[in-house]
């Protein structure tokens, strides 16, 4: 497992959808296309922005809270037919539960909790070098935006 970062939250402009970017060590990054609501929840959060009322991911990490239990970890397992996975490892009382995730949902609670973010070796990692065409094609399609645009 690779430590991960939030680094943008972006929008493809080819797909018309949202992009969180995970930075993966020096140069290297894990782009995973993500759905509005998601891309909102996870906005807000990254701006500290604290909804009137709950939002899915608030009611998970209360529920977490709640159990008494911590999120260990979110673990983005990997990509099969263009769909990211991601696992979230919940400790209560000495023992660990696992639980299946989309990886943007995972997202926004760890940054709800301030859980550390993982990238398994099996997801593909875009190199971010001038000359890898994959990382200029994204990064062309890529417009980064800030969390009140979508807020």
């Amino acid at each position: 497992m690779l430590p991960a970062q939030v680094r943008m939250l972006a929008f493809d402009i080819k797909a018309n959808t949202p992009v969180i970017v995970l930075e993966v060590g020096k140069d290297r990054i894990v782009p995973i296309w993500i759905g509005v609501a998601e891309a909102r929840a996870i906005a807000m959060a990254l701006a500290g922005l604290k909804p009137v009322r709950p939002m899915s991911h608030d009611l998970m990490k209360e529920i977490v809270d709640g159990l008494d239990a911590k999120l260990e970890r979110v673990v983005i397992t990997g990509i099969r037919e263009d769909i990211y996975y991601a696992l979230l490892h919940i400790n209560q009382q000495d023992r660990t539960i696992v639980v299946d995730a989309r990886p943007s949902d995972s997202i926004a609670l760890a940054l709800r909790t301030s859980s550390p973010i993982f990238v398994s070796k099996d997801t593909p990692i875009v190199e971010e070098t001038e000359k890898n065409k994959l990382f200029i094609e994204l990064k062309n399609r890529l417009r980064a935006i800030r969390p009140e645009d979508i807020a």
